[in-house]
């Protein structure tokens, strides 16, 4: 019964990973791993293609949580790989919501890779899977993973508009995280203020940037930065300033 053994082997990672996502070290999210590759000796992408791609896509959740507790690199590249090879069979066409998903979660390894270089290519390659992601992953659709990948996608555009000193790309992050506030600030208020949060590392990162693209990207979201009760000045001038 090879197929049932690699579905207890699935359902072994997955409670691994749950076990290793409660805890600081990384024994369980190692076993979570060896567990997953164990499934896939048997749930082989030509005998069981979507079972194939789940397990890859679950592969890679652990090594990127693993990835993120390291110091080093490696991990998080194989998160990469996992992802992309579930992407191959977990297709637009054939399963969208779970090949959003999949790229939500390329986008935020991807993003973790990025924050660990001095350049942009991981940090590009992130942007362009969270878009993907938002093809299917729509307000009318899916309004709390929508609202989710709109403040991932507003994180990598504003790390990414750093290191290129392009504030374009700062106020389109300040736009995605508004987006998701206002989503979020009514259906789920628990992350309300983490993206609040963001939305104000936006605004320090355009000040820092560009005064004047600070006063122009400013008036264009004032009514909403006025309703989340951060105005337009950076929060962290405002705290130089003050007496």
């Amino acid at each position: 019964m090879p197929l049932e053994w690699a579905r207890t082997q699935n359902g072994l990672g997955n409670a691994l990973e749950d076990l290793g996502e409660r805890e600081s070290g990384t024994q369980h999210l190692t076993e979570a791993v060896a567990a997953y590759r164990a499934a896939l000796e048997e749930r082989t992408r030509v005998r069981v293609p979507l079972e194939w791609a789940h397990t890859q896509n679950n592969l890679g959740l652990a090594l990127a949580m693993l990835g993120e507790r390291e110091s080093d690199t490696e991990h998080l590249t194989e998160a990469v790989a996992a992802y992309r090879a579930a992407l191959e069979e977990r297709t637009q066409a054939r399963v969208p919501l779970e090949w959003a998903a999949t790229q939500n979660n390329l986008g935020a390894a991807l993003e973790a890779l990025g924050g660990r270089e001095s350049g942009t290519q991981h940090l590009t390659e992130a942007v362009a899977a969270y878009r993907a992601a938002l093809e299917e992953r729509t307000r009318a659709r899916v309004p709390l993973e929508w609202a989710r990948t709109q403040n991932n996608l507003g994180n990598a555009l504003r790390e990414l508009g750093k290191r290129t000193h392009n504030t374009n790309q700062l106020c389109e992050a300040l736009g995605d995280h508004i987006n998701a506030w206002q989503l979020c600030e009514q259906a789920a208020p628990q992350y309300a203020s983490s993206v609040l949060a963001h939305a104000k590392e936006d605004i320090d990162a355009i000040h820092q940037n560009s005064q004047e693209m600070a006063s122009s990207c400013g008036q264009n979201y004032s009514t909403d930065l006025n309703r989340m009760g951060i105005g337009t000045q950076s929060p962290n001038r405002a705290a130089r300033s003050s007496p």
